[in-house]
């Protein structure tokens, strides 16, 4: 899930971690009941965005944190954006983050109550 927040990217499982620090980060998430939950180690997560033609983007994520126990992953778009050098194109057609070889990544937004 990709959520337009300007905290750190957010890891329910460790799998995509290639730097790990499990000494107590000082960050807390609230997750949509309200319950805050700590991180439990920070570190760089990798992956590859694959889309239906394909085509493959790795992607760097500087300071994620692990949350075990959330349902989701959340990535930051803000941050996205700032350490993978992307821009954000929204029309009313078609919205997609394009990464600096010109790979796109089509997104769509949604309301606070989940409607398009």
């Amino acid at each position: 899930m990709i959520c337009d927040i300007t905290t750190p990217y957010v890891f329910n499982t460790t799998k995509y971690f290639t730097s790990f620090d499990k000494s107590r980060p000082s960050i807390k998430v609230r997750s949509a009941n309200g319950i805050m939950t700590r991180a439990v180690a920070t570190g760089t997560a990798e992956f590859y965005l694959l889309l239906e033609n394909g085509r493959k983007q790795h992607v760097v994520l500087k300071n994620a944190v692990f949350v075990p126990g959330l349902c989701r992953s959340l990535i930051s778009t803000g941050l996205l954006l700032t350490q993978n050098n992307a821009s954000v194109f929204m029309s009313s057609k078609a919205s997609y983050i394009q990464f600096t070889n010109n790979f796109r990544m089509p997104i769509s937004w949604t309301k606070k109550n989940g409607s398009t």
